[in-house]
Order: C-alpha cells, then structure tokens, then sequence
C-alpha cells in the first residue's frame, strides 16, 4: 500500500477550492484599481485669453519632469478673457475641484486664487511683485504661494534707451498702459530715464481690445513719436492685432515681450516668459511630490531676450544700430 498525505490534496479538485480560488482571482483587478492613486489635477488660470507659446513652455517643462498632460496628469485650464467676474468664478471653481496645485499667470490672477483657497499650493510665473501678495522674504515666502517674479517693469529704463537709440529725434513719448492691471509699476524708472534723456513722457490708457483703436488715434493726434508698453496680460493676448495697428500709425513701439515682434512688432526686450513657465513647472513637480509653497522660494526669471523686427524698422524709415543689432538675441528680416 501506498501512505496518501492527508495534507494535499490529489486528485479532483474540490468544488468549494475551485470557487474561492475563482472569485479571488475575479477580485485581482478590482482590488488594484481602488489601490490606485487618483491622477493628480493641476488648475492653470489666467486673467486673459491663452497665449499658446507659454501654455506650451508649461506643458513642456511638465512633461520633461515625468508630469503629462493626459497621461500621468490632468490639467484644468480656465480663461477669464479680461473679466474679473468671471476670473474670480474660475478660481473658486478650481478650488472646488480639489486640484493639487493652481498655476497662475500675474499678480491679479494671483490675488483671484489666494482669495479662493488658502491651502491649495499656488505657483504664479508672471507676478511683477510679492509685495502685494502679503510676501516679505522671497527666500521663505510662507502661505501657499510661491512662483516666478517678471521684473517687466523693472527693466522700463532700459526700454527707454532702447527706443532713443532707434528712434534718434525723440522727444515726445506715450507710456501705454491698462489702468485695471497691476503690472504697471516702474514709473519712477519712466520718468528718471525720461530727463536724462530729454524725454517728454505722456499716459495713455488702454482697457480692452475694443478701446485699442481709438487709443492709437489719440496717440498720433496728439504728435506721440514713439510708445512705450506697460506689461499687461491683456496686451499680450493679440500681439498681432496691437503691432498692425502700431504700423498703420507709423508709431514705432518698444514691447515688453518679444511675441510682440515675432507678430511684426518693432522690437522687445524683457524676460523669456516662455521660460519663466517652463521655472513653474518645476515648481508644480515639487510640490506634486510633497514639498511646500511656503519653503520654496521666489524666483526672478533666468533668460532675457532682446529681439528686433527688420522688415518693421524699415517700413517705419528706420535704420537700427549695428551696436543694438550687435547686442540683439534674435534678429527678424
């Protein structure tokens, strides 16, 4: 005879063994998917209408840390389209969405979003300042924000100089800028520049697309020679549309974002906010993997970028500089 070990089984199967082993097979997948961590959602808010090349720097600077839009994460995007009503909606609605973090463009969306959450991270890549923000040390920003400054307006001096060097008669000049935004600081620089250089400066305002038009007539009835931009996200949003009406006027114009020449605008000089968007991303992928808003510091823009439209100056009867063309980053014929 042959001892059987009553301790396996041989033979058939018992039924009952087959059962169990089946609905826990059956509860495999189940169990995986309710073991799976929810895919994060970032919120991406702006004041204005999208402007494509930096929602792409965002995305890109995302996906080069691991973070894809679609795949590994979930970006919501909200446009105010310059309603403030409506920016305010979008920000709390974002808040509701419990997103992991808000990205944001300037200091008005930044305000938007803090009043909507103040423990959701808050990451800006266009504020021109934290002063307003109730932010002290850049190094230790505390709270829940944390970002990329522009300096846009602080760099109007140079812009200045800039423009005498283009346009050697200056003398009378309009300073654009929107009244409703807040990135307009920097008018103590306007205004040093503008007597050392004998300039005469004059404001001009510009709300919304719509008063656009009416804006460049005053301008050119008043004997404006030359114009200087205030940074605004609403300017920002139809460079095209802005730099065909600055040639319709035969107004040469200095701009604070090189979009601006690249539409065929006459030139820019300021930070690459392409690249300050690809800086927040970082920023969103640390947070994403647990670090705090209130530990990161805030940081100034690391590329800057002179850019000058040729075909533009020549339309305008001006002949640029071979030292500014020397100095220039990127030269448009």
């Amino acid at each position: 005879m042959i001892a059987q070990d009553r301790g396996v089984t041989c033979g058939r199967p018992r039924r009952r063994d087959v059962l169990a082993y089946c609905l826990g097979a059956a509860a495999w997948p189940f169990a995986a998917r309710a073991a799976s961590p929810p895919t994060p959602i970032i919120g991406y808010l702006r004041r204005t209408e999208p402007i494509p090349g930096q929602f792409a720097g965002f995305r890109e600077g995302l996906k080069s840390l691991g973070l894809e839009d679609g795949r590994t994460i979930r970006i919501e995007q909200r446009h105010a389209g310059g309603n403030m009503e409506r920016l305010n909606a979008f920000a709390a609605e974002l808040a509701a969405l419990d997103v992991g973090v808000i990205t944001v463009d300037g200091l008005v969306t930044v305000q938007a979003a803090m009043a909507a959450t103040k423990t959701i991270p808050i990451v800006f890549a266009l504020a021109s300042s934290p002063a307003p923000l109730g932010i002290a040390h850049l190094n230790r920003p505390g709270g829940n924000v944390t970002g990329i400054l522009n300096i846009i307006s602080e760099l109007q001096g140079k812009r200045l100089e800039l423009l005498k060097e283009l346009v050697p008669r200056l003398r009378r000049v309009a300073l654009l800028l929107n009244p409703e935004g807040v990135e307009n600081a920097g008018m103590d620089l306007v205004a040093e520049t503008a007597k050392q250089l004998r300039l005469e400066i004059e404001i001009f305002e510009a709300r919304d697309f719509a008063s656009w038009p009416g804006v460049f007539a005053k301008m050119a009835e008043a004997g404006i020679e030359g114009v200087l931009m205030a940074g605004d996200a609403t300017f920002g949003s139809r460079p095209a549309e802005f730099a065909a009406l600055a040639a319709a006027r035969r107004l040469p114009v200095i701009y604070p974002e090189r979009q601006f020449v690249s539409a065929g605008g006459l030139i820019s000089y300021g930070p690459d906010l392409v690249e300050s968007w690809r800086q927040a991303a970082g920023y969103v992928a640390k947070i994403l993997n647990g670090a705090r808003p209130a530990d990161l510091p805030i940081e100034r823009p690391t590329k800057f970028v002179l850019a000058i439209n040729l075909k533009a100056s020549k339309a305008l009867g001006l002949a640029v500089p071979e030292a500014t063309l020397l100095r220039a980053d990127e030269v448009i014929e």
